[in-house]
């Protein structure tokens, strides 16, 4: 079984899942369907069963279902069906090994965990008679066949819906009340029935289906055997997580806020990679700019050399009479001048680099900036589009959470 999860945001709306006090006398099994009592469900119960439904209210369900996903109002004791509420999506039939299952309820708590949905209706059955029974065999579930939906039109029919329907079992059911004979109880504790069976006196409250033909259902089936696609239990996603029950325009809102968030996300990675590239190209101007004083200092170094060789290189300095130091130091001049000359032409070149990579740098560190205003400013748009959800804060649109 898959599972996904459904987000809608939505109202929870109180009940009425208090009633009438019971009467004192002890109704019939048919009369204590029909007497409401005090609500002891939790909405947390999230996979009731149905067996105790009026078949108007299953019928009502079933053809809900077979126009797209079912939203109802849900509160651990009552669920009503939303019919108006259209949402997009439907539901797909998926065949099981066929499996038959017994409830046997004998007592007050039992009754309200295993069939919350209409329990205090049989409150008093179960007093009367001492226990309720309910058979049942499954040959498939019916499965929401969308991960995502959203409201068909505007969606007004659907600002009460608690919960939307994920799941349905199918197959057919029986629910009976049994009441063992007081003198073959007798008898059997005092081992007078021989391991015979108790004879019991039985009512039928509610039954859908036919148990005898749900024998035929296969695993390969696509749709349940005729007199066998009774709904026995529905499987609820709770709304109200985080999103919100949308309408078409909505939708298309939800869709560009979307992209406007996508392309939110794409000017941050240039801001990141502008900021990225700011910093070395910064470093590489400073690298420029210090290239530049050291080769400013090698040419005040070179020129000073070259100065006091050329002092020695000149025939009418009395102070050095030799031609041969005089030669030296011709020679050595004519080198400094030579070291000299590429010094400037390095240091030319270091201080266009230096300013290309400053210029650089402030490109970048501008860019930076604008990508950094651009994303806000798409994020703003987006936020202007988000759809506000019914029940709280969200960003338009359904997520899925739940098991269907």
């Amino acid at each position: 079984m898959r599972t996904c999860a459904l987000a809608i945001t939505s109202l929870f709306l109180a009940s009425g899942c208090r009633g009438a006090t019971p009467a004192t006398s002890v109704p019939n099994a048919s009369s204590a369907l029909a007497s409401p009592g005090s609500c002891h469900g939790t909405e947390g119960e999230t996979r009731p069963l149905l067996v105790e439904w009026p078949a108007a209210d299953r019928a009502q369900l079933e053809a809900a279902a077979g126009q797209g996903l079912v939203a109802v109002r849900y509160d651990g004791c009552q669920m009503q069906i939303l019919s108006r509420c259209e949402l997009e999506g439907g539901y797909d039939y998926h065949a099981l090994t066929q499996k038959r299952d017994e409830l046997r309820i004998r007592d007050r708590d039992a009754l309200w965990a295993k069939i919350p949905l209409g329990a205090a209706r049989l409150e008093a059955a179960l007093s009367r008679d001492g226990q309720l029974n309910v058979d049942m065999m499954v040959v498939g579930q019916r499965e929401a066949n969308v991960a995502q939906a959203r409201a068909v039109g505007n969606g007004a029919a659907c600002g009460g819906a608690t919960h939307v329907v994920t799941a349905m079992t199918v197959g057919a059911f029986s629910l009976y009340t049994g009441r063992a004979i007081q003198g073959d109880v007798q008898a059997s504790a005092q081992g007078a029935g021989g391991g015979g069976q108790l004879a019991r006196s039985t009512e039928t409250l509610r039954s859908d289906g036919d148990l005898a033909r749900c024998s035929a259902a296969m695993p390969a089936d696509t749709q349940p055997p005729a007199q066998c696609g009774a709904l026995l239990r529905v499987e609820l996603a709770p709304l109200g997580a985080g999103g919100a029950l949308i309408s078409d325009a909505d939708a298309r809102d939800a869709t560009e806020a979307q992209a406007l968030r996508e392309a939110s996300q794409r000017w941050q990675g240039v801001r990141r990679g502008s900021r990225i590239g700011t910093g070395l190209t910064a470093a590489g101007a400073l690298g420029a700019v210090v290239f530049v004083v050291v080769r400013s200092a090698q040419i005040a170094s070179a020129e000073f050399d070259r100065d006091l060789e050329a002092r020695t290189a000149d025939e009418d300095d009395p102070f050095f009479a030799n031609d041969a130091e005089r030669q030296r130091a011709a020679q050595r001049v004519a080198e400094l001048d030579s070291d000299i000359d590429r010094y400037k032409s390095s240091r030319r070149t270091a201080g266009f680099v230096g300013v290309g990579l400053a210029v650089g740098a402030g490109a970048l560190l501008g860019l930076a900036a604008g990508a950094r205003n651009r994303s806000h400013t798409l994020e703003r748009r987006a936020d202007t589009l988000s759809v506000a959800p019914f029940g709280g804060p969200g960003v338009g649109g359904v997520s899925i959470e739940g098991r269907f």
